[in-house]
């Protein structure tokens, strides 16, 4: 089952209560896994991220590439796993920190991860290698604020 996306530009916080609310109404984890795996699907499909080195992240179990972009004052991120679960995440992630500026998005509190119970319900790898990618994107948003007082954004 393969709900709506989040409008691109809406405020973070619409974005993590829409991923609250569709957990909430799938009910059981097999159901939740099934909507991670589905997302997982069309997002392999829709970001034609290059496997190759450049693009590799690496703090993730799966095999993982992402890209980072700064455009007009907004972050925006891109990426595929070759784990469905994973590349579900990810669709997750990029919902919520996605098309956002640069300070909104090293501010960003990912509540969802809690409020969805996702943290408690997947294995220490998976959760370390969700932490890293959000570190990432916070580290990625943080360089961009720094550039772009320096003048070289």
């Amino acid at each position: 089952m393969v709900m709506p996306a989040t409008p691109a530009g809406s405020h973070p916080d619409a974005a993590q209560q829409k991923i609250i609310n569709d957990f909430q109404l799938l009910g059981s984890w097999d159901e939740r896994y099934q909507y991670l795996i589905d997302l997982g699907r069309r997002l392999n499909r829709d970001n034609d991220v290059p496997r190759i080195e450049e693009n590799h992240f690496y703090g993730c179990q799966a095999n993982v590439w992402l890209i980072s972009e700064h455009h007009n004052g907004c972050v925006k991120f891109y990426g595929n796993s070759d784990s469905l679960i994973v590349a579900g995440l990810m669709a997750i992630i990029f919902k919520v920190y996605s098309d956002r500026s640069a300070q909104e998005v090293v501010s960003l509190d990912p509540k969802f991860l809690t409020q969805t119970g996702l943290i408690d319900h997947l294995s220490t790898q998976r959760s370390t290698g969700l932490m890293n990618m959000i570190e990432h994107i916070r580290q990625y948003a943080a360089l961009c604020i720094a550039q772009s007082k320096k003048g070289t954004i």
